[in-house]
């Protein structure tokens, strides 16, 4: 009955860690899956408003202003989505340099596009600079949420180790166990055999 009381307790701690190392995994890579789908999404989505300002530069300004537009549109869609995914985690201050970044690229890049594909060195020049500034945000953003899934499996593995060392424990506990209550039995069995001798 010992033995089997404590298979149980045994059995159910390691239930409690293994659901608690199912649910914490399963929420942090279905976040973490989003975010780095969503990061995908956005660092194509600001390439593709640089390659509608060089459309504009070969002379075809509407494909061009209706190619950054879809492309602007599916950038923000994105973005909205991190930032609601973020609220309240440390993500939203690599999400606001983001949006900055993005902001100036947007800003530089209307300007020759209303203006009928007007462009300068001076202003290609920058809007790169900024496409480049809004990429980068992008790969810190994504560097950030593989840390994350980094710190998720070596939480895994230690709670997988603590809960192997509960059942090595706990084996141990009821060898010794078994043998106590043994050598208890075999006792109380042999005193009234020897007081009959």
């Amino acid at each position: 009955l010992p033995l089997l009381l404590l298979f149980i307790a045994v059995c159910a701690g390691a239930a409690l860690l293994y659901r608690d190392l199912a649910q914490s995994l399963d929420k942090n890579l279905t976040a973490n899956y989003r975010a780095m789908i969503g990061c995908y999404e956005m660092r194509e989505a600001a390439t593709l408003m640089a390659a509608a300002l060089s459309t504009a530069q070969r002379g075809d300004i509407i494909t061009a202003r209706k190619d950054y537009v879809e492309q602007r549109a599916r950038f923000q869609r994105y973005f909205m989505e991190q930032s609601l995914a973020s609220a309240g985690s440390l993500r939203m201050a690599m999400l606001e340099k983001l949006d900055n970044a993005f902001s100036d690229l947007d800003e530089l890049a209307r300007v020759p596009l209303d203006r009928g594909g007007d462009f300068t060195v001076a202003s290609l020049r920058d809007t790169e600079t900024s496409l480049f500034r809004v990429l980068k945000a992008v790969e810190t953003l994504n560097h950030s949420d593989y840390g994350e899934v980094q710190k998720s499996a070596e939480k895994s593995a230690k709670i997988a180790r603590i809960s192997i060392d509960l059942l090595f424990a706990a084996m141990v506990c009821a060898v010794l166990l078994s043998l106590y209550l043994s050598f208890r039995l075999a006792r109380s069995f042999l005193q009234p055999i020897q007081l009959l001798t």
